[in-house]
């Protein structure tokens, strides 16, 4: 499923949400925001420190220099990800006003920055526009705080495993970088390995009711899969 496709995926579910049960659509819209954290914070900082092996392996050697864009776009990434279902709850109450108000903001101010940056290089540009999806990030949380029901630092707090599994790969990843400067597979396979046993030992730890409400969903789906392929 593409990115659009998936934002009009959660669009339509907020829109019948609002409709079903309208003081439920900030828990809701919350929720959408813990899963897509779950999953796009942890991958994005491992992408940022596992940028160079990453590249050598895939690109070869001669395109390493190139990691140094693929952390600011990671970063962004991660960002706007997070704020999607704010964006989309904004559709779902009819405030699509806000969003375009956002974006007429957004598109001068982002070629600005590009023209301020683009003497400094690409690595300038790609923090430059990293920043700028951050300040737009937080005019989403402002935006959507009538809505939430219960203020934006609540965002914050769906976010919270996603940010402790993020920093169990910053851990894990990060020392194996420290400790292994070498690039290629074995050093790549390493940082996984190691950021993923340390995501999965600080979401337990920070967010256990999450952590036990993910595996609950997971565990049938891979029993369900198991059988199948021992069937």
């Amino acid at each position: 499923m593409s990115d659009g496709e998936s934002q009009g995926v959660r669009g339509a579910a907020l829109s019948r949400k609002r409709v079903a049960d309208r003081e439920g659509l900030g828990a809701a819209t919350l929720k959408l925001v813990r899963y897509q954290a779950l999953y796009v914070l942890p991958v994005a900082c491992g992408l940022a420190i596992l940028a160079d092996p990453l590249v050598d392996v895939l690109f070869s050697d001669k395109w390493v220099e190139a990691a140094a864009v693929l952390t600011p776009i990671a970063v962004m990434t991660a960002v706007s990800s997070v704020s999607f279902p704010l964006g989309d709850m904004l559709k779902a109450v009819g405030r699509q006003r806000i969003l375009v108000v956002f974006h007429l903001v957004e598109l001068p101010l982002l070629v600005a920055v590009i023209v301020l940056a683009a003497p400094s290089g690409i690595v300038t540009v790609a923090w430059a526009r990293a920043a700028s999806v951050a300040v737009f990030g937080v005019a989403h949380v402002i935006a959507a705080r009538p809505w939430l029901g219960t203020g934006g630092m609540k965002v914050a707090e769906a976010a919270g495993p996603g940010v402790a599994m993020a920093l169990g790969v910053a851990l894990g990843a990060g020392a194996v970088r420290l400790l292994w400067d070498d690039l290629g597979p074995l050093p790549l396979l390493a940082g996984i390995a190691a950021g993923t046993i340390g995501a999965l030992v600080l979401v337990r730890v920070a967010a256990p009711a999450t952590a036990r409400e993910v595996w609950d969903q997971l565990a049938p789906i891979l029993r369900r899969r198991t059988a199948a392929a021992s069937a």
